[in-house]
């Protein structure tokens, strides 16, 4: 280790030729792999490429990087292209396109009308305050530290957590596979209702199949019912269950095309810096969903059904397994966004405040889109076990508003643009993994991620068949299912226990530098080592015991659906495994260093604007030993 030179001691000439410049404020930062109290590695000047200390090779892969310097003399992340969020206030935007998803508009307002109105919403806040705000914090701190997504920063943190980063990835791309196929039926609802398409049942539905719903002067002349017209026009869907699989759907087909390019167009500009396609496509659903909610306000005639409570449920398991699951899929926590997002932060980003938007957000659009479809509904609606019935008794129940057609257009523009932010975002979710593993990969933006739109719209083909409402259930099943939460236990118990609460503390402090007051520690200490990962043990529990409940409730294992998300949890757990025995049969040193965070988990290189105008003026060589910098 080094030592500090007395006062007395005069410098050794012969090894160092010239020294560093003491700059009083130089930040400092403690890198993971020295001991929780040990020195902390600090300085501007990289370290020399022979040193044989942890910390400065921990450094050592910076010296080549190019500076970034913002203009207000904020730290900012330095890496020679990999970018940084600007202004740094579209952070929050790109974290709200992320959590805001449909299951805002479809799941939540489902799980409150199937578990008693506001005692569902009261243990959903519970379940923000113990699970959501703390699991978000313990995600985005070392990836904000470190600069890297969770498939990167889970390998330098622990080798042996590598293969929780590939099932990560894999959950992602299996939830951008299926997420696509709701936006393809959302424009296709929307190409039917500009198009003079009706779904309110006048008259009954004609079987060919060259059907008019409209005559050349634009009349309507055969109104679909909503169930029809989604079972029958929209998906094709057999009167046998999976007979219609491999039966190509052509204007789903289409659609999905369609979506996939719309996607794709997000890319052809640097994401990081397009505030003005953020800003639009993230506010403009939200006022959208407050209009729409002040409307059914104002129209409503019984608000009982609403805002019942029924605390009968509370003594049940399943209304907290579904607050859980919904917290789990909303804000991403079983997939690799939220540490793909922070990545990308700057160095002092407050991402504290960042998570508590994310929940308060989160919180808000989900109550105003229950109390919405609530009193749209009204309490003749019995929820359905089926969540795409909201393709069906919701569009119904506007048409027949007397706003009509236009209030359903209007409906699905908006969850139009919610599903296109989400589904935005975790495809840069799984550009900014490969570009982490790959690095080479990075400067070929339009490359990568239309090579990726494209893979992912060929996976997606097989759910616009006839079969796409049990592929689509089953998907959506699957990466909520025990294996996702079983992942998101492993993933916190991993950066929690191989960190250590004292090291992850210090890093907020001494290099994201956050001022987290006393109550704030022992909040975050009680969840991350104690509360939170227990509560994600009995959820895992729960999930199984269901999981295996609804398979004895089939007469047979033949079924596909049930063989099916079998299979999908299965493989989600070996295509991770076979990573980590990977790595621990190619581990050249001791096995114990699986589970230690690695040299190379350091933060990224990075400087103000005052520094670098201090140390150009001071003449700094980059080339000196950054040891020096540790007098101060």
């Amino acid at each position: 280790m080094y030592r500090v030179r007395k006062e007395s001691e005069e410098p050794n000439k012969t090894k160092r030729k010239k020294e560093c410049p003491q700059i009083p404020y130089a930040p400092r930062i403690r890198s993971f792999s020295t001991p929780a109290r040990g020195p902390l590695v600090g300085g501007l000047c990289p370290p020399r490429r022979n040193s044989v200390s942890r910390e400065s090779t921990s450094l050592a892969r910076v010296s080549s990087l190019k500076t970034e310097v913002s203009t207000d003399g904020e730290l900012v992340k330095i890496s020679s292209m990999r970018p940084v969020w600007q202004p740094k206030n579209l952070t929050v935007f790109a974290l709200l396109a992320y959590t805001l998803g449909l299951g805002n508009i479809w799941r939540f307002p489902y799980h409150c009308m199937k578990h008693g109105g506001l005692v569902y919403v009261l243990v959903y806040l519970i379940a923000l305050v113990l699970v959501a705000f703390p699991l978000l914090v313990l995600f985005m701190v070392p990836a904000q530290y470190c600069g890297r997504s969770s498939l990167v920063m889970l390998t330098e943190l622990a080798p042996v957590a590598v293969g929780i980063g590939w099932s990560l990835v894999l959950i992602e791309g299996i939830v951008c596979v299926y997420y696509n196929v709701f936006i393809a039926w959302i424009m296709y609802y929307f190409y039917a209702i500009i198009s003079g398409m009706s779904w309110l049942g006048q008259c009954s539905i004609v079987k060919d199949s060259d059907l008019q719903s409209f005559n050349s002067s634009g009349k309507v002349v055969c109104n679909y019912t909503a169930e029809q017209f989604f079972l029958e026009q929209v998906i094709h869907e057999p009167e046998e269950p999976w007979a219609g699989f491999g039966h190509l759907v052509d204007h789903n087909a289409a659609c999905l095309a369609v979506a996939w390019l719309f996607v794709f167009t997000f890319f052809t500009n640097n994401i990081f810096k397009a505030t003005k396609v953020l800003y639009f496509f993230v506010l403009l659903p939200l006022v959208v969903l407050i209009l729409l909610f002040l409307l059914a306000l104002l129209t409503a005639k019984n608000f009982e059904y609403t805002f019942r409570i029924e605390l009968k449920n509370l003594l049940g398991y399943e209304i907290w397994l579904d607050a859980c699951e919904h917290i789990f899929f909303t804000f991403g926590l079983t997939f690799s966004g939220v540490s793909a997002i922070s990545s990308h932060n700057s160095i002092l980003r407050n991402l504290i405040l960042d998570a508590l938007l994310q929940v308060l957000f989160d919180f808000c659009v989900s109550f105003v889109a229950f109390v919405l479809v609530s009193l749209t509904l009204g309490d003749n609606s019995s929820p359905s076990n089926d969540l795409l019935t909201y393709f069906v008794v919701y569009p119904k129940a506007m048409a027949r508003t007397d706003l009509g057609y236009r209030l359903s257009a209007i409906f699905f523009v908006m969850i139009g643009c919610i599903g296109m932010n989400s589904q935005v975002m975790s495809v840069l979710s799984l550009i900014i993994n490969l570009s982490d593993r790959w690095e080479q990969l990075r400067g070929h933006r339009l490359l990568v991620s239309g090579c990726v739109c494209a893979v992912l719209l060929l996976l997606g083909l097989p759910l616009v068949t006839g079969a796409s409402k049990h592929l689509v259930l089953l998907l959506e099943r699957s990466t909520t299912g025990p294996a996702a939460l079983f992942l998101c236990l492993l993933h916190t118990v991993v950066i929690s226990r191989c960190c250590g609460f004292e090291r992850l503390m210090a890093v907020m402090s001494d290099v994201l530098q956050l001022k987290t007051p006393k109550f704030v520690k022992l909040y975050l200490r009680a969840t991350w080592m104690f509360i939170t990962p227990l509560l994600l043990l009995s959820i895992s529990v729960a999930s199984l015991v269901r999981f295996l409940k609804n398979i004895s409730e089939f007469e047979s294992l033949s079924e596909p659906d049930i063989w099916g998300e079998i299979v999908i949890n299965v493989f989600i757990l070996v295509f991770g495994l076979v990573f980590t025995l990977h790595k621990a049969f190619t581990q050249a040193g001791p096995m114990k260093d699986l589970f230690r965070p690695t040299p190379a988990f350091a933060p990224q290189f990075y400087r103000s604007s005052w520094s670098e105008r201090l140390s150009t003026s001071l003449g700094q060589d980059p080339k000196c030993d950054s040891t020096a910098q540790r007098g101060h």
